[in-house]
């Protein structure tokens, strides 16, 4: 938990990136959606200035299930028809990598860790 990877394909915007941040259970946002009963995951533009103001954020829970990581899109304020969906992503033996391997339109291909 507490990592940040960014996301492939790489987006980045007036020197800001999409990133992709694991957050453990009992991180404001996960205790915010699932009153600490789960991890969950934010995508946020980073350094997250100026762009703050204007991004609520993609969240959900994230779980590992069969040793992939399964992040559920709850909350999907610029696409709610995204809301509902999920990915699933093969981790690498150092975790510095996510790959899809099942993947909707409403996500990405995968993750680098930085």
């Amino acid at each position: 938990m507490g990592r940040k990877y960014d996301t492939v394909p790489f987006d980045a915007r007036a020197g800001q990136a999409q990133v992709l941040t694991l957050r453990a259970a009992d991180d404001p946002h996960c205790s915010a959606m699932y009153g600490g009963r789960s991890t969950c995951f934010t995508i946020l533009w980073t350094p997250n200035y100026p762009n703050h103001v204007s991004d609520p954020a993609v969240r959900g829970p994230a779980r590992i299930v069969d040793g992939n990581l399964v992040l559920g899109f709850d909350l999907v304020p610029n696409d709610p028809g995204c809301e509902g969906t999920s990915s699933t992503f093969s981790i690498s033996p150092d975790g510095w990598t996510l790959d899809a391997i099942d993947f909707t339109p409403c996500s990405f291909q995968g993750f680098t860790r930085y």
